[in-house]
């Protein structure tokens, strides 16, 4: 099957990669492995995710290959480098490489905009597929990606299905879920947790749809049902 991939595969000509804190090591690699498929002209490389976005502006890149470990896993980031290159109409096809570690994340870089997420255990067969994939304006999940999300969602949905919906919801979101039940305002849940009102909107937002509440009331009711809350940290006004 794999010999059948790459024989179906026309050489296209990359005139110019552009490699997001790529280790010296892993260039050689990738340019080594790229080589045997593809015309390759030339590589930028850049650590800097402003310089990336002011550069793609400027030039034409064929391709741009992202480590999901740049900055030491600063995913948020890179998520967000990749949804501000995504908003561009010259915008390059964009394949990120990384480990299967968080899956939401690998879910996250395909809705911002990756064409395709390559395990870096995926062999270079795998990884110039995607490759030639994303450079015909497709997007692309390999085999390893493709079932390791799927058995993720499965086991997710079978465990979540047993648990109570205050528990599916990340740490920061609980904290802001107990100071919302106890009638603090938003303002005065940034200043205890040191993060911005918008956050904490967002935060409220996240917490209002993964515990399936429309306000503030519904939301007081679950806790004290689960017993999240003590009736006696309720204000009395929280119809509201």
């Amino acid at each position: 099957m794999k010999e059948k991939r790459m024989a179906d595969m026309n050489t296209k000509s990359i005139s110019k990669i552009m490699m997001a804190s790529i280790s010296p090591v892993e260039q050689i690699g990738i340019k080594t492995v790229l080589a045997q498929s593809f015309e390759l002209d030339a590589i930028q490389e850049s650590s800097h995710a402003q310089d990336i976005i002011s550069e793609v502006r400027h030039q034409r890149f064929d391709l741009i290959i992202v480590d999901s470990e740049w900055h030491n896993g600063r995913k948020a980031e890179i998520l967000r480098m990749l949804k501000e290159l995504k908003s561009m109409k010259s915008s390059p096809p964009i394949v990120v490489i990384g480990s299967l570690d968080d899956w939401q994340y690998v879910y996250e870089t395909y809705k911002e905009g990756a064409g395709s997420f390559v395990d870096k255990s995926c062999p270079n067969e795998e990884f110039v597929f995607a490759i030639d994939k994303v450079l015909g304006g497709k997007k692309y999940v390999c085999p390893v990606l493709d079932e390791y999300l799927a058995e993720q969602v499965l086991n997710r949905d079978t465990k979540d299905a047993m648990r109570p919906l205050h528990e599916l919801l990340s740490g920061r979101e609980y904290q802001v879920m107990l100071y919302l039940v106890q009638g603090l305002t938003q303002t005065e849940i940034a200043q205890k947790l040191s993060i911005n009102r918008k956050t904490v909107h967002t935060y409220k937002s996240r917490v209002y749809e993964k515990m399936h509440v429309k306000n503030l009331k519904e939301l007081m009711m679950y806790a004290l049902r689960h017993g999240v809350a003590n009736p006696c940290t309720i204000p009395d006004d929280y119809d509201r």
